[in-house]
């Protein structure tokens, strides 16, 4: 049975009783997302999901994402609605919170250059993917194609040699967010 996907003019839903099960408010189809849920899953959090149509977005939504965007994690504090939003952010404070793995290098440095691979990844792969997926023609695709080969050849040179991991033995969001 698919899950309900909630659009405009639907009840907003309960949000998460706090910061330790909060709301994952999502669509199945957005790799940006997907990171966030590779997160929870990975630090073993205990959430709720709420789909949302990206193309029809709840008005509720709105409140707790101002830009309407996924992933979004929602959860109540207090008295009070809290959220975050977009993915690196979201990661970040799934990896801060207790329980599961650190899903980050504990040396700063390490920990560090895990956010530079990060940040880079989405400048020299992420930016150019959906250009080459889906350009119309061998043609027009050709010139982000030479620039997702660059990009690729520069993340297959930061990869870890110890493996099975990007970063080495440990899972990291580093890997998560591949």
């Amino acid at each position: 049975m698919s899950p309900q996907v909630l659009s405009v003019g639907s009840a907003e839903p309960s949000i998460g009783s706090d910061r330790l099960n909060p709301t994952f408010i999502t669509t199945w189809n957005c790799p940006y997302a997907q990171r966030s849920w590779i997160a929870l899953a990975a630090k073993s959090i205990n959430y709720h999901t709420v789909y949302v149509d990206l193309q029809k977005k709840p008005e509720w939504f709105f409140k707790h994402n101002p830009y309407g965007r996924v992933p979004t994690l929602a959860w109540k504090e207090g008295q009070d609605a809290a959220s975050l939003y977009e993915s690196l952010v979201v990661n970040e404070y799934i990896n801060d919170l207790p329980g599961g793995p650190d899903l980050l290098p504990k040396d700063p440095l390490e920990r560090a250059w895990a956010r530079l691979i990060i940040d880079q990844y989405g400048a020299k792969v992420g930016s150019v993917w959906g250009k080459v997926q889906f350009a119309l023609d061998k043609e027009s695709a050709a010139p982000a194609a030479a620039e997702l080969t660059a990009g690729l050849k520069w993340l297959e040179g930061e990869v870890s040699s110890e493996g099975p991991y990007f970063l080495g033995k440990d899972f990291s969001l580093v890997s998560g967010c591949m």
